[in-house]
């Protein structure tokens, strides 16, 4: 099974895919962001994207870039789990 795009959908679905078939994945993996982050920092990391990054600020024009031609980053699911799936 193909899966094309590295999203979190696209990541989720490669891994329910991948119990009873063989999962290619499409794509680069992009940062992820542990759910520790959102469990113990959630309003704050929402705060900084909503106010940080973004064209606004210096910051968010420096990764503006990366982040169009990158994707945004993995929540909840990592480059990991792909792997311990057997996903490649």
């Amino acid at each position: 099974m193909l899966v094309v795009g590295t999203g979190v959908s696209d990541i989720e679905i490669a891994l329910e895919v991948s119990k009873k078939h063989n999962t290619y994945i499409s794509g680069k993996p992009t940062l992820h962001v542990p759910e520790t982050v959102f469990k113990y920092a959630g309003e704050a990391y929402w705060w900084f994207v909503n106010n940080v990054i973004t064209i606004s600020t210096p910051i968010g024009r420096k990764v503006k870039d990366r982040i169009l031609n990158g994707g945004g980053p993995f929540i909840g699911v990592s480059a990991e789990q792909l792997a311990g799936a057997g996903i490649v």
